[in-house]
């Protein structure tokens, strides 16, 4: 291809996913990563971030990966850590880090992370707090851009404002990573969901502070490209005037060798599982009023996960669920296996990790179009509207009676998340980081490297 040529768009079929759209390659993109130019991936927490940041370093590009604690036996902060008698807290500390991911290329600010991390323990952190929090990691992140001026920076919502204010200023890309709805989006439903169930609304604030409110925007504004994992988080870009054409479908994955199906005996009781933590926005009210309308038994039902806010919400639908809280995530494998059906009737979300895991245990799933899964509605199980108990107990309750149809849409739905490994993810992220600094490289600072 000609130096000169300019970098086109098109749509390349990908067995993973239809709709990832990717830049043509120009003959710089087979050069080496440190010839292009590294890229500083800063996230505060965990979620999907280890999965890009070593699929980067596979792509032969990861100048560094920031984040606000990662396991490091040798560091002083971690030494502490081992000493103090909270075991559970310890346990999921340990589980922070990643196999493949050079630890000289983790940078951390640990401190924000530990004192948030013993606030949780203590039961007095509030969401509020997190957005100061992800303020100040920022901060932190943008004095790292500039020191180590790498050439494209990958931050994720509402942690990226001053990132991408320092990224700028020295030429660099910028792509942000929305990992749930835009913000104005959250605000509607949450807003919505108080008005119609008080009762759980003590939770994430429905009116997020206004100075979050400009940092969102800014974000999207200084973004290059935007990263959004389901067409509901696609849709919410562009309802917030978002041009589609700065936007890059790319749905997460799951370690399909780590989590297996496990065929359960048609003489144990169907059991329902949800996964995530029992908070308004992930639609509990409507799983607990289902499984007080089913009559479900105690051990018919399993809830897996921490509550956000407070537990006499819960009061009322006790003998209808059984409830596991702080569990590690290596623990969580065997929820799968111990269950049936994966219910998660979320209101809002990015594309919840949580799906991908039971869909490879070989679970049929009921879901919302919100929850931003690659369930496919009568094939892998159900597409439920959200806040609509009548629809979801219904197919719920088709699934209960027919262990055939729970075993056919179970099969269908490990054969469809095999699509999606974590090692299909970082292989489309390097190509497509590998063909933005390409471009980057002939076009600084355009905006247009996916136009049509």
């Amino acid at each position: 291809m000609n130096r000169g040529r300019r970098s086109q768009l098109r749509r390349k079929s990908y067995s993973e996913s239809e709709t990832i759209i990717q830049v043509d390659r120009v003959r710089s993109a087979r050069n080496s990563g440190e010839s292009l130019g590294g890229v500083l991936i800063a996230h505060p927490g965990t979620q999907h971030s280890y999965e890009t940041a070593l699929a980067i370093h596979e792509a032969g590009l990861l100048r560094s990966y920031i984040t606000g604690y990662y396991y490091k036996p040798e560091v002083g902060i971690t030494r502490v850590v081992e000493r103090l008698p909270l075991l559970k807290l310890k346990a999921r500390l340990r589980e922070r880090k990643k196999p493949g991911l050079p630890e000289d290329k983790v940078t951390t600010c640990p401190i924000l992370e530990m004192v948030a991390a013993l606030a949780r323990e203590a039961r007095i952190w509030r969401p509020q707090w997190e957005f100061v929090k992800n303020a100040m990691f920022d901060s932190y992140a943008a004095r790292v851009v500039l020191e180590t001026r790498p050439k494209a920076v990958l931050c994720y919502d509402v942690c990226a404002g001053q990132t991408f204010k320092a990224a700028e200023s020295i030429g660099a890309l910028r792509i942000l990573d929305q990992t749930i709805a835009y913000l104005k989006t959250c605000e509607r439903l949450l807003k919505e969901e108080r008005l119609l169930h008080s009762e759980f609304a003590d939770g994430p604030p429905t009116t997020f502070p206004a100075w979050v409110a400009k940092r969102s925007a800014s974000e999207l504004k200084a973004a290059n490209f935007i990263l959004a994992p389901s067409e509901f988080v696609r849709s919410s870009l562009i309802e917030a005037s978002v041009p589609a054409n700065r936007i890059v479908l790319l749905p997460y994955g799951v370690d399909i060798d780590a989590i297996k199906p496990r065929e359960r005996l048609a003489t144990e009781p169907c059991r329902l599982l949800f996964v995530g933590l029992v908070s308004q926005r992930k639609g509990i009210q409507y799983l607990l009023e289902c499984a007080r309308r089913l009559n479900l038994k105690k051990d018919e039902l399993w809830i897996v996960g921490g509550i956000v806010g407070s537990e006499a919400r819960l009061a009322p639908y006790r003998m209808h669920f059984t409830h596991f809280t702080q569990v590690s995530k290596s623990a969580v494998p065997k929820f799968y296996s111990a269950s049936d059906v994966g219910v998660f009737p979320s209101l809002l979300e990015g594309s919840s990790l949580a799906i991908y895991e039971a869909m490879a245990a070989g679970l049929p799933i009921v879901t919302t179009p919100n929850s931003g899964s690659i369930v496919r509605d009568g094939i892998d199980g159900f597409i439920v509207p959200i806040r609509d108990v009548n629809t979801l107990a219904e197919r719920i309750q088709l699934l209960r009676r027919d262990p055939c149809l729970r075993r056919e849409m179970g099969r269908n739905a490990r054969k469809q998340v095999e699509s999606y490994s974590w090692v299909g993810y970082r292989r489309r992220i390097g190509d497509l980081f590998r063909n933005l600094l390409a471009a980057n490289g002939e076009h600084t600072g355009s905006k247009e490297v996916l136009g049509s």
